[in-house]
Formats: C-alpha cells, structure tokens, sequence
C-alpha cells in the first residue's frame, strides 16, 4: 500500500488495452525473490504483487511464457524474461530482468489445477488474438437505499478514466443512480448518486460516437460509455425523466451573458464552455483546454501593466510565429493543388490530446506515461522540464502548437514537482530536473500558478479572451471562418464524417485528438467588464464549474459600474476603488452569505452613518440565523464601533435609515405575511415585499420608493428567497399553491411550480442557495434542488397533520426542521427516506430554528420560548410572555436569544433562558414586524409598531451587558 491507504498494483499496470482478470493469494518463489503476496491475473500478463513494498511487482507477460505447469500443488511456470516495478512503491521505469529460471507459485487457499486450467485458457486466447470475455456479477439489490426502490431500467456499462475503462452495472431508480463496478482493484465497489446531489448531466461522444453519458457531483464526475448508441439514448431518455439538471442551450447562453456582464471569472467561465463542449477530466483525447495567455517566461517581474507581456489571444498557437505560419500554408495549399482540397489542413498535430496531457501531468501522474510508453518514459529531452523552453517550442517547433490545462490556472502546483522520479538524462547528460523550472518572475509552483491566475483574470485578457474563444469554441473553430484565421486542422479532429471510422481512424482521433464541440455559431461578444480580480480557489477533480457568485446577468453592472468592483476571491467577497471614508467603524457584520467581506472604502449609496474603515475585515456566519427570507449586504450594518483610550465602546445612530423604516412600513401596509423584507444579495439599491392579490414590490433602498411591481399570479405571496449565488433567480412562494420563479435579469417569468396541494405557508432557502425547503398548508414538507430558473424536487415528507408553520435548516444542511399547530419534526436529508428523526410534540408552534449544528432547537409558540433536545424530548429552558409572540421575531445566538411579543422585544440568555433585556413599544401600539440588522453580540433590530392605521419604525440597539 502507498502512503494514504491507496494500493501499489493499480489498472496502470496493466498493458494499454489490458484488463484485470482475477486475483489470488499466493507465496511466490524464484531465484532472488521468495515473497507472500497477491498473484493477478490479467488478459496478456501475470503479475505477483508482494506484501513487502521494498519487493518489486513481478510482471511475467504471456507472450514470454515458454512452459507452465503444475507439481505438488505448485504452478510452474518458465519464462524467457520478466519485468519488475513499484519497487519500494515507488512509480518508476519498469525494468526488464533476464531470468529464465523456475518461477514457483503456491496458492494460499484457492484450487492450483483450476487456476493452472484458467492461466492455459488466457495464453491460448491471447496468442490466438482472441478476446477474453470476463464474467459481469448481477446486480446486489441489496445495495438499494430503501426496499420500496424499484429498479427503473439498468445497463452494462464501463466507467471511463483516464485511459483506462472498468466494467460496471449501472442501475437507475427513482432516488439514485448506482453503479456497481466489477473489479476487485478498486476500493469502493458502488458508487451510489442520489439526484439531489447530481450538479449536471450531459451527453457525451467517444471517438465521436454518441455512447456515453457524464454526471456530475461532488466531489467526482462519472463518465459512463455504454456498448453502442441505442443503449445510450435509451438509458438517456429515462434518466432525463427524473429530477436532474440536464445541460442545455440555454444554459450556455445564461452563462456567456453572466460573463459578459463580470458575473463570472474567467478561469469559471472557460471551464464552463469546456464542460458544455464534451471536455472531460476522465477522457484524455478531449481534456479540458485553456490558453496560453502570457508571452513573458525570463523576466524577473511579471508587469500585467505591459501589453506585450501577453499572447495574441485573436491568433491560434500555430498563427503566433508568422515565419512558421508561412511553412503551414504552403503545406496546405501543395496539398489542394493535387486535388485533395477537402483533406487540406495546416496542422499536423492538434492543441490538445492525450500525448500533451502526460506531457504536462507526468511528474503527478507518471503511471500514465509509463502506460502509454510500455514502461518507459519519454526521451529526457522531451519531457516538461522547463516553462520557458516550453514556450519556445510552442512558438519554434514545426509540430508543437498545444495549448495549456486548467492546472496551470488553479491548485497549488503540486503537479510540477517529481518526488524523486527516475526521469532519465538530458542530452548532455545532465540529469533531468526533478522540478520543472519555472520563470524567474514565480517564487515557488503555487506562485507560478497563482501569477498565471492573475494574468488569466488579468484586464487585458478579460478584454480579449473572447478572440480566443472564437478559435476553440465558436464561429473561427470551424468552415470558412477557421480558414480565415489559420485554425483549419486535420479533417478526423472534427469527426463531421457521415462514415463510421475504420480501427485506423479510431486510433489515430485517439491519439491525435479532437475538437471540442462548437457552441457558438456568431463572434462571441467581449466583456463589458474587465477589471476584476482573480476568483482564485483550489482545482475541483470533478470539473464543476463554480456557481457561488453574487454579480448579476444584465444589471449587476449598471450605469454605475465605475463606481465600484464586486470580485469573488474562493468564498470572498471584496469591494474596491470606492469613495474614501469619512468616518471609521472597526468592526462589520452582516448576514446571509458565508465567507469573508473585504472593504477600502463605503459603498456608495450607504446612509451617512454607516461608514466603513480602509481594509476593515468582515467575517460572516456560514448560516446566518436570520428568518428566511430576508438577505442583507453588509450596507445593512447596524453598530459603529470606535477606538477609545479604554477600549472599545459603541457608538450607533438614533433613528432608522430613511429607506429601511419605509420599505419596513411598506410591507406591512401590504398586509405580508409577518417575514419582513427581502434583499437582494446582489445589489445595494433593491429590496421586495410580498403583498396581496399577487403583487410583489420592489424597493429602491436609496429612498424608499418602488422601483416596479411584478404580477406573480392573484392571490397573496407568502414568502420570497432570492439566490444568493445567482441573484438572478427569485423564488416566491403564494397562497394559489405555487412557486414562482421570477428572472430578474430578463423581467420574465420562468417557472411557476405547483408546491402543495394547498397554500405555500412557509420557505428557506439554506445559505448555500442550492437547497430550498417548502411548507404547506396541506402538512407537507419538500426538499428542492435549485436549478437554472427552476426547482426539481428531491425528498417530500407528509408527517404534519396540519399547516406547517416553518422550515429551518441547520448550518450544513444535513438536518431540517418543522414546525406546525402541533409538532416540531426533523428530517434526515441525507438519509430522506428514513423520515421522522426527531419529533417533540408542541402545541401552537409559530417558529423554529436550530442551536448551531446540533439536535437541539429553539421553539417559538405563541405564548412561550422554548429550547428543547430532541435527542431526550427535554425542554431545556423556557420563558412565557402574558402577550402573544409575533411569527417571524425568533432570532438565536450564541449570547442571547431574541423574539417579540405584540408589546416589546425581549432578550433571553441562551444558555439559561433568562431575561436580560426587553424594550416596550408606545402604548396603543402593537409590534407588527421585526428586522434584524446584525448578528454579533450587539445585534440592532428595527422594530416595526403599528398604532391605528400609522406604522412606526424604532431603531434598537444593545449594549454589551444587554441594557438599551
């Protein structure tokens, strides 16, 4: 076993199109050697793999064997060689020992004359140029999550990776997709997807036949290739029936505006269009493609400032060097003027296929080298030894013209490093370098990444990238349009023949490569926005683009633009080049989004009191206990805090801000149902507030005033969650019995889905805006997956025997509660179809929420605030209030414990419950609403009052000790 747990014989031990056959224990014996171990067999070589990792693997190919067979219960075997590896575990050149001895082979448990009668068929077949055909085990049903699961439809399948396919049973229910694999070499036998966790599927082509299929999840992408295309479209077609985000046009087009608009980075939006191009992780000939984007490899700096430190992004790699070009076409036309126009190219090797990717990769994946090598590798010269030299023979070479992988755009680098390879000797017999050399300008592999990531992300590529686009992706990869910018390659690349390829053809697109599939039929539109800062996260395996962004499709960047920059750094966000600051706060918080807020300067349009300190930090809750739906900025920031010779003390305004106290009295003018208001994550300038007949208003925060009011339908909106990582998508829940999914960006209606059976009575959205739950009043409870414009659902519970109240996630989402007249109930949703996992019978329940991550909950009724375990069904503190409590007014903290009454706030400890604070409101008012600025441990509400037909709004805020 290799460091980690992982196994030292993997399938790149095998020969390339070999297969692992079965495997024995056995105590092995020849000459030098005398080990226990594992003997494997497979389909052209026996290999015994010792327990002792300082012992070699030992390869003994059929096509060697000169005698087998059997004494004492001992196989013989008589070879003219053998070959080792792993020696020490380690991944080097497979070495060739001359041996003819006696190779003995005693099996620890297994028959010797049924294995001696299996190693006789094997060497038949395999001289004879037959197949061997493997065995596949059915299906274990028992795998299934639930026995009330049916099996849907199944099929035989392979799971494709990098150069290597395995055998696998792949079965579709109505919950999941199972794959059941059928090879003992692999530590986990099933892979198991349940829908809701399925980020995208798509068709996909093999040597450009459409067999496979692709799903994405988290943490990994599974490429399955089936035995022919009827299979495929069958499986497809049931698989598209049930609840899965399926690739479409009109996703790319979705995501080309975003991107036009600054609502994605560069890196994300690249890896996007590869996605929806067939562009896999697992299938070498059509990996992932990024470009080159620098031109500068031997400056000490790198200057971003300097056009001439970039690529031509409106040129192929093979149109970079004007003298080389010149040689390509003359080629090309030779090659038309005898006739064969249509066979006439200019490139005789592709920007991306398998030979590139092992070039690249071969220092962390060397076993894919030696796979393709037959145990060698590359002649030291022409392995990736230097970024410099790279560029240059990327520039120079007649046949070199590849582009680059995502690995050079994000991780830490790693993959450039050997960990002590034996990679051979240069030419001048200088040892190859352990480590690729890197430009002067990078101080180590996760700089050299890092710099490349801020080139790519850079302004003058975010203005440019979008020629190169053209060339890989769009209108210039293809017909005239590639000839006119000298990106025609060899005819095989674009597989456009109505002919099946002969075995040849097949070989040669294999190792030659393919182009991605076009996506864009016109020129793609450059970027209106070129000036944000590199997203910079860790490279996902799974290739799954990244969809946590908080700018906008056509708004996000208005008239405004100027005035600021919103940039998504991993799960950061970060505001620059605002105005200076007039005053300074030291501390900021806000709620409804996880991670990191960075600030230089106020936003613009913030309330004078609220001014932010140069480079301020603000750390954010990953789950914030707000009420759902409402979503604030940081603009929404309730405590000012300054420097004192004694410390720290609280400074904070006196009244409400003009435009919140509005929007809050204009919610309760519309008689909403008591949530509050909603903001828009995306924007500081807009807010919506459910009302009756089907109206929903959306607020200029600037002054109070509607911006517009959407139509959803006739009767009253009850709730409104707005997608934090796609503010574009806005879901609002109503009494019709519906959701309505409302596109921002366009001013249309996108979807309008029928929930329950009666009333929409309650909605969450979890803080990861991927997972929406839903309440009714017919007593159901739904899980939904967020999808582009849409919902699918993904586990339904009917355990209420009325209205649900509320929903609340835990921080990770693997529990939700609810709460109705009569109970408060939590689901297992990573485990939906055991149902109920805790119950508590409470009478009257308005509101529930839960304490952190743990099985313990706070409860609101409409006389009392309760905390409760629902491991042991105990109510761990509760405080009774003679007036009614307001729904929607419970917010937990780790301090203390808020919720309102109809006559005044009060503030429990939350460790015991007791009262701390409590503010009254005038007499003859009754508290309508309650809207929470802040969530640290000096919170500051607005209390929103009604007395008569006049609303009031009071700015509340606490103090350290918990007195106003």
């Amino acid at each position: 076993m290799f460091a980690g747990g992982k196994p030292r014989f993997t399938l790149y031990c095998l020969e390339d199109g070999e297969e692992h056959v079965s495997d024995v224990l056995a105590t092995y014996t020849c000459g030098q050697w005398s080990f226990r171990g594992t003997l494997r067999l497979g389909t052209r070589s026996l290999f015994m793999d010792p327990d002792d990792l300082a012992e070699p693997v030992v390869k003994i190919p059929f096509k060697d064997i000169v005698g087998l067979g059997i004494e004492n219960e001992t196989i013989i075997v008589a070879c003219k060689t053998v070959i080792t590896m792993l020696k020490n575990g380690r991944v080097n050149p497979y070495v060739q020992e001359g041996t003819a001895g006696r190779h003995e082979i005693k099996l620890q448990w297994d028959n010797p004359a049924a294995l001696h009668t299996k190693l006789q068929d094997l060497i038949a077949k395999h001289r004879n140029g037959e197949e061997v055909v493997i065995p596949r085990a059915p299906f274990d049903y028992s795998w299934l999550s639930s026995v009330t699961e049916n099996a849907l439809i199944e099929a035989q399948v392979f799971k494709h990776i990098p150069l290597k396919r395995i055998r696998a049973h792949l079965v579709l229910t109505e919950k999941a997709l199972y794959v059941q694999l059928h090879e003992s070499l692999e530590a986990q036998p099933l892979c198991k997807i349940a829908f809701v966790d399925v980020g995208s599927c798509a068709r996909r082509q093999i040597l450009f036949r459409n067999v496979a299929i692709e799903v994405q999840t988290d943490p990994e992408v599974l490429l399955l290739v089936f035995d022919d295309e009827a299979t495929c479209d069958q499986y497809w077609t049931e698989l598209t029936k049930q609840p899965v985000p399926v690739l479409q046009t009109s996703t790319i087009e979705r995501l080309m505006r975003r991107w036009v608009n600054g609502g994605m980075s560069n890196y994300d939006y690249l890896m996007n269009l590869n996605w929806a191009a067939g562009r896999s992780l697992n299938d070498l000939s059509q990996y992932p493609v990024m470009p080159w984007v620098l031109a500068d490899y031997t400056s000490s700096e790198l200057d971003l400032s300097n056009p001439l430190t970039f690529r031509d992004l409106s040129k192929p790699v093979g149109a970079l060097n004007p003298h080389r070009l010149d040689s390509f076409r003359q080629r090309m036309e030779e090659t038309k003027s005898l006739g064969d126009e249509a066979s006439a190219y200019l490139y005789a090797t592709h920007y991306s296929n398998p030979s590139y990717v092992l070039y690249y990769l071969l220092r962390q994946h060397p076993e894919w080298m030696l796979l393709i090598h037959k145990g060698k590798f590359d002649k030291g010269d022409r392995l990736f030894n230097s970024v410099a030299a790279c560029w240059n023979n990327v520039l120079n070479l007649p046949n070199d013209v590849k582009e680059l992988i995502p690995q050079f755009y994000n991780g830490d680098g790693s993959w450039l490093g050997s960990k002590g390879l034996e990679l051979g000797l240069l030419d001048d017999g200088t040892k190859v370098p352990d480590n690729v050399v890197l430009p002067p300008w990078a101080t180590s592999m996760a700089d050299f990444v890092k710099k490349n990531r801020e080139a790519l992300e850079s302004e003058h590529v975010s203005a440019n990238l979008h020629g190169w686009i053209d060339l890989i992706f769009g209108h210039a990869s293809r017909g005239e349009p590639a000839v006119d910018h000298d990106n025609v390659f060899h005819p095989l690349t674009y597989g456009q023949s109505a002919e099946p390829m002969s075995p040849a053809e097949s070989e040669q697109v294999r190792e030659f490569g393919q182009c991605p599939i076009q996506l864009f039929g016109k020129r793609h539109p450059s970027r209106r926005v070129t000036t944000a800062a590199p997203a910079y996260a860790e490279l996902s395996a799974a290739l799954q683009p990244r969809t946590d962004y908080c700018e906008d499709d056509d708004s996000a960047y208005p008239d405004n633009a100027d005035d600021f920059k919103l940039i998504t750094m991993g799960s950061s966000y970060v505001l620059e080049d605002l105005p200076s600051a007039d005053a300074a706060i030291e501390d900021i918080s806000a709620l409804g989004i996880g991670g990191n807020l960075s600030f230089n300067s106020p936003p613009p349009r913030i309330d004078s009191s609220l001014v932010v300190h140069e480079e301020a930090s603000v750390n954010l809750p990953a789950e914030s206990s707000l009420l759902e739906p409402m979503r604030f900025r940081a603009v929404l920031e309730a405590r000012c805090m300054k420097k004192s010779a004694s410390g720290v003390t609280t400074a904070s305004f006196d009244t409400v801000p003009e435009w919140l106290a509005k929007c809050m009295q204009l919610a309760f003018e519309e008689d909403m149902i008591g949530t509050g208001v909603t903001f828009d994550a995306s924007h500081l300038d807009a807010a919506f507030v459910t009302g009756e007949s089907g109206q929903l208003p959306v607020m200029d925060l600037t002054n109070g005033t509607r911006l517009r009011t959407l139509q959803l339908g006739s009767q009253k909106l009850t709730s409104v969650a707005v997608v934090p990582r796609d503010p574009t998508v806005l879901f609002v829940g109503s009494q019709d019995n519906h959701v309505y999914c409302y596109n921002l960006a366009d001013g249309k209606l996108e979807d309008r889905i029928q929930a329950h059976e009666a009333s929409v009575t309650a909605m969450r959205l979890h803080s990861d805006g991927v997972r929406l739950a839903t309440g009714g009043e017919d007593g159901s409870v739904k899980i939904w997956k967020v999808e582009d414009f849409g919902l699918r659902i993904s586990d339904s519970f009917n355990e209420h025997q009325s209205q649900v109240s509320a929903v609340a996630w835990c921080n990770d989402a693997t529990w939700l509660a609810s709460c109705g007249d009569d109970s408060v109930l939590v689901y297992d949703t990573k485990c939906p179809q055991a149902g109920v996992l805790f119950r508590a019978d409470v009478e009257d329940c308005l509101q529930v929420q839960f304490v952190d991550n743990s099985p313990t909950v706070v409860v609101m009724t409409s006389q009392a605030v309760q905390v409760m375990d629902l491991r042991t069904n105990t109510v761990m503190w509760q405080q009774a209030e003679q007036n009614p409590f307001v729904p929607g007014t419970l917010y937990w903290g780790p301090a203390t414990t808020w919720a309102a009454s109809t006559s005044r706030l009060l503030g429990f400890d939350s460790s015991n419950g007791a009262l701390v604070t409590k503010h009254s409101v005038a007499a003859g008012s009754t508290v309508q609403g309650l809207a929470l600025l802040a969530t640290d441990a000096l919170p500051k509400f607005v209390l929103v009052a009604q007395a008569a037909s006049k609303y009031t709004t009071t700015a509340v805020l606490s103090s350290a000790t918990g007195s106003y």
